[in-house]
């Protein structure tokens, strides 16, 4: 779920039910949900991340976990439908990542989230960048170890501001509960 200002909605995306993964889009109208139908949107899916990017104007969803597997998928939302992103570089598929704007970078950073390499829950620690239209790798020389499920949201000066999360191993999770700032 995210607020998109460009067309001053809350938006919510797919998630799972008692009945399994869903693929709905709902608005709140500042009183009640609204369910969405529109003619184009990403598949079933629970743990996809979404943030608004105020300098491309755009609310992008980002992967997640559906009912075929982890996707890499990228989607941004118009106010009344989805488009599909068709990027030249992205990162890979994943869920429980952390997205967020970057106000030095004028984009949205993604950072980890969680994969099943070969059929095994890995967490990941790359960092990742949204320009508008492509994906772009980052390497910074500091980052946070491996991890899904952590909160990121821009501070007061537009940094993004990384929070806790969930890595480890599959044998042995590790609960985070250190804080990171992204400088650009």
């Amino acid at each position: 779920m995210a607020y998109d200002p460009a067309t001053k909605q809350l938006v919510l995306f797919g998630g799972d039910t008692s009945d399994g993964l869903v693929a709905d889009t709902w608005v709140w109208t500042g009183s009640d949900w609204t369910e969405q139908s529109p003619p184009s949107a990403p598949s079933d899916r629970s743990a996809a991340a979404m943030a608004y990017d105020p300098a491309a104007k755009q609310l992008v969803l980002f992967g997640g976990d559906t009912s075929n597997g982890l996707v890499g998928d990228t989607w941004v939302w118009s106010g009344r439908t989805w488009a599909a992103q068709a990027t030249s570089a992205e990162p890979s598929p994943r869920a429980a990542t952390a997205l967020a704007y970057d106000a030095g970078i004028h984009g949205l950073l993604l950072f980890g989230g969680q994969d099943e390499g070969a059929g095994q829950l890995q967490f990941l620690s790359d960092t990742w960048e949204w320009t508008g239209n492509t994906w772009a790798k980052r390497t910074p020389s500091a980052h946070p170890s491996a991890r899904a499920s952590a909160t990121m949201t821009p501070d007061v000066n537009g940094r993004p501001i990384l929070f806790g999360g969930v890595g480890g191993s599959a044998s042995q999770t590790v609960y985070d509960g250190d804080t990171w700032t992204f400088s650009s």
